[in-house]
């Protein structure tokens, strides 16, 4: 895919999608013409990545245009030949707007960051694993920090960061709460098909895609978690 409109900057306009077509179209040809071209254009309409934080750490309501999203979408179909839009900046958006994109054309929802703030800030999570997230994000990534940016905001912003040095503390977690938190992740993972409508498409998926199986190595500590429970 490509992208037009930087996300949580000005919204895409169609100008852009012709534009931004004809030059990579001249580029395409340029290589010879034998590379697939794009299925999909990322746009903005008018959401931030994560969402867009106030100083008080709480998220402000955003006001999503549709109408863009549907005719963005349906140009790069009519005359493009790609799926459609992708919505980006959507993982903490209410039921309500989740289920408008759709039907207004979205052909992929990015929805990651929301379901990393549900695992940071669940109740069952250990005081000591967030106050590590947070002491490792104030240390290591204070330079990132935006001007103005409280810690509220800085937090949320950053901490995703953390992972890279946190995977250990969570496949160490008390089983208890990985329950908890693996129980409100399946929770969210239903109420979003349900908003989003994708119930039923199992037989569209099958026949439509190709999956590709990547088998990772199991990491050493959860390997261990598994023989003892084995």
């Amino acid at each position: 895919g490509g992208e037009i409109g930087e996300v949580g900057h000005d919204n895409t306009t169609p100008e852009e999608l012709h534009a931004f077509m004809s030059v990579y179209g001249e580029l395409l040809r340029a290589k010879g013409g034998n590379l697939a071209p794009i299925s999909k254009i990322s746009i903005n309409t008018g959401t931030h990545h994560g969402g867009k934080v106030l100083p008080d750490g709480t998220l402000a309501a955003v006001d999503l245009d549709y109408d863009l999203l549907r005719t963005i979408s349906d140009l790069s179909r009519e005359h493009y030949g790609m799926g459609g839009a992708v919505q980006h900046g959507a993982s903490t958006l209410p039921g309500e707007q989740l289920a408008k994109l759709p039907p207004n054309g979205a052909v992929e929802v990015h929805l990651a960051l929301g379901f990393n703030n549900l695992i940071f800030d669940h109740p069952s999570l250990p005081q000591a694993i967030k106050d590590e997230i947070n002491d490792y994000t104030f240390t290591h990534h204070a330079a990132e920090r935006g001007p103005g940016e409280t810690d509220a905001q800085f937090l949320y912003n950053t901490r995703k960061k953390s992972w890279k040095v946190m995977k250990r503390r969570f496949y160490d977690m008390p089983a208890e709460a990985e329950a908890a938190i693996m129980e409100a992740l399946r929770q969210r993972f239903r109420d979003m098909f349900t908003w989003m409508n994708v119930g039923g498409t199992r037989g569209l998926v099958r026949e439509l895609t190709t999956a590709t199986k990547i088998h990772s190595p199991v990491p050493v500590a959860a390997s261990r978690q598994q023989e003892r429970a084995g």
